[in-house]
C-alpha cells in the first residue's frame, strides 16, 4: 500500500507515463513503520530532517491518548502539517459510533487536534456512490474530502491498479498541502487547512444518494489543488512564530528517546515472557517424567 499511497501524493508528472501525483516536484520520504507508538518515531526523525507535510493512511485506534495529542501539538509547533485518513466507515476500517447509519466514530490519528482529517467521494462528488449503499467515515471531525473510489495509482512491477478508501484520499490532500507550502512556506498547519477549506468545491448539493443528511459531516467539501495554490500565493496571515527550534528539537529528541526506550522494554519483556513460558513448560514436562 505504501507505493500506492506515494503515487497519489507525488508520482512524477509531465513524463507521459502512467499516474500523475498531486505534489508536483515535491520531495518524498516513505515509511511503512507504524504500530501504535511506532508511527511517531519516524515522524519525529523525518521532521528533524526537514520534512513539513506528513500523511498517515492508517488507523491507530478509536480513542485518543494524551501522548499522541502531545506529539501532534509538538509537530504543529515545529511547523509541520499532519494529514490523515478519516476512516472507511461501512466499507472497511472504522470506529463505532458517530452519525448513523454506519460506523462513523472518530478514527485516530485523523481526529486529533492539528491533524487534517480527510474523507472521500467518487467522480460524481457523491459520498455514497450508490443509493443508500456503503460510504466512508463522515463526522464533525472531517475537514475536507478527496477522491476515494476507484483511485488509480502505482502497483507492483511497474503496473497501475485501482483501489478505494480514504487511505488514498489523504495523500491527495497531503500533496496539496505540500504545493501550498512550496509557494508560501511561512504558513502553519492551521493556515494551510484554512486555505484548503476556503478554496474547496461545495459537494453538499450532490449528495442525492445519501439516506441521511450529511450537512457539516464532510468538512468544507472537495479539495481543489489549483484554487488552493492560487489563493496561497497571495494569502496574508499573521506571521507564524515557530516554537524555539532548540527547544522543539530537544523535545523531539526526548520523546524519540522515550519511545525507543519503551519499544526496547516491550521487546525485553516479550523475550522474558517467552523464556519464562518455555522454562515453565520444561519444568512441567520434567515433573511428568
Amino acid at each position: 500500500m505504501v507505493l500506492f499511497v506515494a503515487g497519489c501524493a507525488a508520482a512524477q508528472t509531465d513524463n507521459g507515463i502512467g499516474k500523475s501525483g498531486v505534489g508536483f516536484n515535491c520531495k518524498l520520504r516513505l515509511s511503512a513503520w507504524y504500530n501504535n507508538f511506532d508511527w511517531i518515531t519516524p515522524s519525529m526523525q523525518f521532521a528533524l530532517y526537514g520534512a513539513r507535510v506528513f500523511n498517515y493512511s492508517f488507523k491507530v485506534g478509536c480513542s485518543p491518548t494524551a501522548v499522541h495529542q502531545s506529539f501532534c501539538d509538538l509537530m504543529f509547533d515545529y511547523g509541520c502539517v499532519l494529514v490523515s485518513a478519516a476512516g472507511n466507515g461501512t466499507s472497511g476500517t472504522y470506529c463505532n459510533g458517530g452519525p448513523q447509519p454506519g460506523n462513523n466514530g472518530y478514527v485516530y490519528p485523523a481526529s486529533y487536534n492539528h491533524v487534517i482529517s480527510v474523507s472521500g467521494v467518487d467522480q460524481y462528488y457523491q459520498h455514497y456512490p450508490t443509493i443508500g449503499g456503503n460510504s466512508y467515515t463522515h463526522n464533525d471531525k472531517v475537514d475536507i474530502c478527496a477522491p476515494a473510489y476507484s483511485v488509480l495509482s502505482l502497483g507492483p512491477s511497474n503496473t497501475y491498479i485501482p483501489s478505494s478508501g480514504t487511505s488514498f484520499s489523504s495523500p491527495y490532500v497531503a500533496g496539496v498541502a505540500a504545493l501550498i507550502l512550496s509557494v508560501n512556506p511561512c504558513l502553519n498547519g492551521d493556515q494551510v487547512l484554512d486555505i484548503i477549506q476556503q478554496t474547496a468545491f461545495d459537494i453538499y448539493p450532490y449528495q442525492t444518494n445519501s439516506p441521511v443528511s450529511l450537512a457539516g459531516l464532510l468538512g468544507a467539501g472537495l479539495v481543489d489543488a489549483g484554487a488552493a495554490v492560487a489563493y496561497a500565493q497571495t494569502a496574508s496571515y499573521p506571521q507564524f512564530i515557530m516554537g524555539s527550534p532548540d527547544f522543539v528539537q530537544a523535545a523531539f529528541k526526548l520523546m524519540l528517546f522515550m519511545h525507543l526506550l519503551i519499544q526496547f522494554i516491550r521487546g525485553t519483556l516479550q523475550v522474558a515472557r517467552s523464556f519464562l513460558s518455555t522454562l515453565i513448560l520444561l519444568t512441567i514436562m520434567d515433573m511428568q517424567q
